[in-house]
C-alpha cells in the first residue's frame, strides 16, 4: 500500500544511488584528496505540491586535467539523460522512480578555487513523487 507522506526520496540519495553502478567515487560530499574523476550531488533549487517534489540538482565532476574532467562530465550527462520514467533506483531498501527528467544545464567548465582541479558541472530537474512505499 502506498501512502503520501509529505517528503520525497532525497533526490541527492537518489541520483548518488543512480550514478553509483556506472561511476566509481560518487557522492554528497567530496573529502580532500578524493579519488578523481568525483561526481558531485547537490540539490541546489526546486519546488513541490501535494503529490510531488520538482528538485534541480547539479553534479559536479572533478578530475585532475581539463580534458579529463570534460570526458568525464559527458559521461555522466549521458547517464543522466537515460533517466527516465522506466528507471527503477533503489535507496535505502525502496525503489523510486522519476516522472520525468529535464535537463537544465548541460555540462559546462566552471571555474573551482583549487586550481589542480578542473570542474565541469550540469543541472538536471526530476519529478519525484512524495510516496512512501
Amino acid at each position: 500500500m502506498l501512502k503520501i507522506d509529505g517528503l520525497a526520496v532525497s533526490v541527492e540519495k537518489f541520483v548518488v544511488a543512480y550514478l553509483t553502478p556506472t561511476f566509481h567515487n560518487v557522492g554528497t560530499e567530496m573529502e580532500h584528496g578524493a579519488p578523481k574523476p568525483f561526481y558531485l550531488v547537490r540539490r541546489v533549487s526546486g519546488s513541490e505540491d501535494m503529490i510531488s517534489d520538482y528538485p534541480c540538482v547539479s553534479v559536479h565532476v572533478f578530475a585532475d586535467t581539463r580534458t579529463a574532467a570534460h570526458d568525464a562530465a559527458r559521461a555522466m550527462h549521458a547517464k543522466m539523460k537515460a533517466l527516465n520514467a522506466r528507471v527503477t533506483v533503489a535507496v535505502e531498501g525502496a525503489n523510486y522512480g522519476v516522472d520525468y527528467r529535464e535537463v537544465e544545464e548541460v555540462p559546462i567548465w566552471v571555474d573551482y578555487d583549487d586550481k589542480t582541479l578542473h570542474r565541469y558541472v550540469g543541472r538536471y530537474t526530476l519529478g519525484l513523487r512524495l510516496l512512501k512505499v
